[in-house]
Order: C-alpha cells, then structure tokens, then sequence
C-alpha cells in the first residue's frame, strides 16, 4: 500500500478517536476515488490493484468488509456516485449492484463527514457470496444487502447529471443505458452539509418481481436540495405550476396522505 496512504490512515484514526469522521468510510473512499479513474475497465482488475489496503485495514482495525464497501459504515459508503465519467456494468457478474465494484470508470464517494447524522434507512443484513472464502476482502459472485427505508416511486428521469433552472434535483446513473424502464423507486439514505446547505442523497432503484417476491437494484444515485421534489427528480418543472408536488422535507417528515411507511428492501 503506498505510504501517503498509510499516513492519512494514521491521521484519520487519530480524528476518529475525537468522533470527528467515521473510520471505515474516510479510510477508504480517497483510494477508492482515485484509483477506480486509474485502471481499466475491469472491475475485477481495479478490486485487485488495491486488494492488500482492506486487508490491512480489515486486520489492524478489526473491520468487516462487503464487496468493496465496509459493513460498518455502509450506510454513508453507499453514496458513490459516477459524476460524469463514461461507465457500463460489465456483461459477467462482479459484485452487487450496490457495490462501486459493479460498474466500470471512476467513482466519486459522498464524504462522511458531511452527512448529517439522521439517517432514513437502518441496515439490516449484508451478505457477500466469497469466491474464496479464505480471502474475505477477494472476489464475490453473489451478495445482497436487506435494509429498512422508504421507496418513492416516480417517473424515469430525463436530464442525467446536470441541474438547471427548470430540472429538479442532481440524477447520476450508474450506466446511462440502463435507464430504460418507465418507473422506478427513490430510496433516500442520509443528507449532506454543503455551503449551500443540506442535500438529500439517496439511491435510484430498479423493481424486479418474481414468483417468490420483490428485489431491487441500483441504477444510481440522486440528490436533491431543499425545496426538491422527488416526484419530478430528473425532469424539467415550472416552479409555481408544479407546486401541487411536496418537497422531500415536507413528504419524509412532515407526514402527509401518502408518506410512505418503512419496509423491507432487499437491493442485489
């Protein structure tokens, strides 16, 4: 592991101890940023490169590690995002959906330090097929991660990273070409600090029914600053014309007909 690294580990722990960042999250998501711009499109490839620092990590602080991400702190790390950057989802398995693993070209982390502690889902279970069992941090071939949160459903969006005037709210899709079904699900997760005050981030999630029941999968990542509705995410509104949508405070806390009550969600 190169030693930059090492020492902003070691400076990071030493904050820690003061309850100033969340260890698993701020350990990892500046190496997982910059080295998922660096390697090939192998997701595979990219998992390797930096294989030896979970390990480390997994070791020395007593960690527990799922498909790329930390169990630990997986709330805060599933807000990565793709901002821009060219991606795909490779054709043969890699990792669960909600893993950055699973997507090709670089990957932006939601510091943690900027979320605000409330959070609108609780983990439940987290659970990764090894291909080795041995190596706990090494390739998995199945996994999935069974939380408590609140689905809003809305119409596909249409302006993919970019936010105007007349579009509401910030939509990053994990692939653009996966985003081809009508509807889809918000699943909001935690809010951020920022100059311009606190956004709302959360995941965009594709609905698959079976015979057996109901899972889901990540398409990507939204957020939305106050006054945002999640009904229009992604779409050209009209200010006042489209007032009849309540904002995401007003629908997530307020409690109005229709808030939607917690369940279980299963994302693969």
């Amino acid at each position: 592991m190169p030693q930059t690294l090492v020492d902003e580990a070691n400076g990071l722990i030493a904050k820690r101890r003061n309850k100033a960042v969340d260890l698993e999250s701020e350990l990892w998501g500046q190496p997982v940023e910059k080295y998922t711009g660096m390697v090939s499109k192998d997701s595979q490839a990219r998992l390797a490169l930096i294989a030896s620092y979970p390990e480390e990590l997994a070791n020395k602080y007593e960690l527990s590690y799922a498909a790329g991400l930390w169990s630990g702190s997986l709330v805060a790390d599933l807000l990565w995002y793709v901002d821009g950057t060219p991606t795909s989802r490779p054709s043969d398995y890699c990792a669960p959906s909600w893993s950055w693993v699973s997507v090709t070209g670089a990957v932006t982390c939601v510091p943690s330090s900027e979320l605000i502690d409330t959070s609108y889902v609780t983990i439940k279970e987290i659970h990764t097929n090894l291909l080795n069992q041995d190596i706990s941090t090494g390739a998995v071939v199945g996994g999935y991660v069974r939380l408590h949160g609140c689905l809003i459903e809305i119409p596909r969006p249409t302006f993919f990273n970019i936010r105007g005037h007349h579009v509401a709210g910030y939509f990053y899709p994990d692939d653009p070409n996966d985003i081809t079904e009508r509807r889809y699900f918000c699943l909001p997760v935690q809010r951020q600090l920022t100059p311009r005050g606190p956004w709302l981030c959360g995941l965009l999630l594709h609905k698959m029914e079976y015979h057996w029941g109901v899972e889901y999968r990540r398409v990507g990542l939204f957020r939305c600053i106050q006054g945002d509705s999640l009904h229009v995410l992604g779409q050209k509104v009209r200010g006042k014309a489209d007032s009849t949508f309540y904002s995401y405070e007003t629908y997530l806390e307020t409690g109005i007909d229709g808030n939607p009550k917690p369940a279980e969600i299963t994302i693969i």
